[in-house]
């Protein structure tokens, strides 16, 4: 049985993969976390847990509540604090404390990695960039969740396909999504006109197209530029290139029409020192007329902003391109001693009561497809309700899902802009990413 249901998890990646997942996370990566913590429950960033983890021991063998240890961040929206204690306010077996990870993303998967490769037990359900998991699973530090899902009668199917691509490792399946964050087009609705702008909600256009419209509106409402884009030496280069090359595998012509797009008047010419804030600043300050960003980028919009929030809309990328996957992601620790207890948060988190607890408070997007069209969340969510962002993330995408993807990441960069920065040729460009690809063994679908 378990070797059919893994045969049925593999194709569905390879459909996610072939239908189309950094995400500008707020807060470096954090979009949600506790307001204020209560110290018997949590301890300052960085905290070694060995008593908590001693005690837990003790408390699961004595009858008393298993105790799990969640290794996450804090951005302060409270979500983190609130999903904490809707689950442990759910039932009477397991209670669940919170571990504050630090603020800044190197530094947490440092952290963690270093309490993973020392074989320790002090973190049971821990949380991961979308990019991070299938790196840590190729070390052996997460549990398989395949036979949890199973047992718990769940269906891959129910969550993002680009989530379930990234938390996907040897066709075994390590986490699921806590929250997604997704590439998203956000466009001036009070400049593009009605027709352009059906096109760009639908996704049912190509990158061409999107140049086009570009050039044409460059200007228009007093703005200067048609586009903003990233196109930095960081990882929201390879974010943006997932997308140009249809998830690297038409790497020709994606990147002769992303460096069309860089280097184009409708452009700015700082594009390739370009990183999401600088993107933001263009587009809330009435600059640009579209911006590719991500779910986040909406916030930014306020009345104090020259363009106000009734002024933009979010559009649809490319459909046959996709949209790069952000978010974080939830697994247990290969060593944890209570994977059940540890599992059944991860399932409250995740396509449960909690998870709409977390997004509805922290204004989360959910990687459980059904709570997309939860009415608690289309109540308040910004973009939820939206056409345009509804399509995004069914066309979701993550980036290479291979081991060592932080090595893989930095080389491509300094290839890719390389090619932009006219500092070598489109087939030198494409014939060392391709070469970097296969050797960290990314098979393009």
């Amino acid at each position: 049985m378990k070797k059919n249901y893994l045969a049925a998890l593999l194709a569905l990646t390879m459909g996610a993969t072939a239908i189309a997942g950094c995400g500008a996370k707020p807060s470096d990566g954090q979009t949600s976390g506790a307001a204020a913590n209560d110290a018997s429950k949590t301890e300052a960033p960085g905290t070694n847990k060995g008593e908590a983890s001693d005690s837990k021991k003790g408390e699961s063998s004595g009858g008393e509540k298993v105790h799990i240890i969640w290794y996450v961040g804090d951005n302060g929206s409270g979500a983190h604090q609130a999903l904490v204690d809707a689950f442990n306010s759910s039932q009477d077996e397991i209670e669940v404390e919170w571990n504050v990870a630090p603020q800044k993303s190197d530094d947490n998967k440092q952290q963690l990695l270093t309490s993973l490769a020392a074989g320790s037990d002090e973190y049971d359900v821990i949380a991961m960039d979308c990019c991070w998991v299938a790196d840590i699973a190729s070390s052996g530090y997460l549990e398989p969740i395949d036979e949890y899902m199973m047992d718990a009668g769940m269906n891959v199917a129910d969550f993002n396909p680009g989530a379930i691509q990234a938390n996907t490792s040897n066709a075994k399946l390590y986490a699921l999504p806590l929250y997604m964050d997704v590439a998203s087009l956000c466009v001036r609705k009070d400049i593009v006109s009605e027709e352009d702008l059906k096109v760009l909600v639908s996704g049912d256009y190509d990158y061409k197209q999107l140049m086009e419209m570009a050039a044409k509106y460059a200007g228009e409402g007093g703005t200067k530029y048609g586009l903003a884009i990233q196109a930095n030496q960081y990882e929201g280069l390879i974010c943006n290139t997932n997308e140009w090359t249809s998830n690297f595998t038409n790497l020709e012509e994606g990147f002769a029409n992303f460096k069309e797009a860089v280097t184009a008047d409708y452009t700015s010419d700082k594009q390739l020192s370009m990183v999401e804030s600088d993107g933001v600043d263009l587009i809330t300050s009435g600059q640009s007329v579209m911006y590719r960003g991500w779910s986040s980028t909406y916030g930014n919009f306020n009345d104090q902003t020259a363009v106000s929030p009734d002024q933009v809309t979010a559009a649809c990328q490319p459909k046959k391109s996709g949209a790069t996957l952000g978010g974080w992601e939830l697994g247990i620790n290969i060593n944890c001693k209570e994977k059940d207890a540890a599992w059944k948060f991860i399932q409250y988190a995740t396509s449960g009561e909690g998870n709409l607890v977390f997004c509805k408070t922290g204004n989360g997007v959910p990687g459980y497809t059904p709570h997309v069209d939860a009415p608690e969340l289309l109540e308040s969510h910004q973009l939820l309700p939206l056409e345009g962002f509804k399509n995004s993330l069914k066309i979701a995408i993550s980036r290479p899902a291979v081991p060592k993807y932080n090595e893989l990441s930095d080389s491509m960069q300094v290839a890719i802009h390389s090619y932009l920065s006219d500092k070598s040729s489109l087939e030198d460009a494409v014939a060392e990413v391709q070469s970097l690809l296969d050797e960290y063994g990314f098979v393009t679908k």
